[in-house]
């Protein structure tokens, strides 16, 4: 006789960790730029390229009482860039030392995040982005009054999902049994 069964192999696969993505603050008080209070931030620093000649960092002022940077001279804006590879820009925390004004943030792919900034406190300006930048544009109509602390990126968006192993298919097997019982 000749029987025939289906199986079906329970498949578990192991799960695959999801990185999460790396966020760094940008703090300028641990490691402090080099030189002194108003010296020019020049190259790269913490992660991010300030390029030469367009921002200063300053000791606690104003409403800040940690280290802080600002725009070199009295401009309404200048760019930063991601050193290595694109970054997410989370936030960052500003004041106006003398002026309210407008705060516009842009980067390479268009996003924008755009908040009023008053006197007297520091500020959260967080960009709810979604996309990584590899340059950022930061312009205030009160020009150079703006101070900028703790800017927070992170290594990536939104981590890629974990793929869906397909299921084992059905796999068949034949048996041939010899009956006990003999004819007589």
């Amino acid at each position: 006789s000749q029987s025939t069964y289906y199986s079906q192999s329970a498949y578990a696969p192991s799960p695959t960790p999801i990185p999460s993505p790396t966020q760094t603050t940008v703090t300028f008080d641990n490691p402090i730029p080099t030189g002194s209070s108003d010296s020019l931030l020049n190259g790269i620093f913490q992660g991010i390229d300030w390029g030469t000649g367009q921002w200063r960092w300053t000791g606690p002022y104003a409403s800040d009482t940690t280290n802080a940077i600002y725009f070199d001279s009295n401009v309404s804006s200048r760019t930063f860039s991601f050193s290595g590879s694109a970054r997410l820009l989370v936030s960052m925390r500003v004041y106006t030392s003398q002026n309210n004004g407008t705060l516009t943030l842009t980067d390479n792919n268009g996003q924008t995040k755009t908040q009023a900034i008053t006197t007297g406190s520091m500020q959260l300006v967080t960009t709810g982005w979604t996309q990584t930048s590899t340059t950022v544009t930061v312009n205030f109509t009160a020009g150079w009054n703006l101070g900028i602390d703790d800017i927070v990126y992170q290594s990536s968006g939104t981590p890629s999902p974990t793929p869906t192993p397909s299921p084992t298919p059905y796999s068949q097997s034949t048996y041939y049994s010899q009956s006990a019982y003999a004819p007589s």
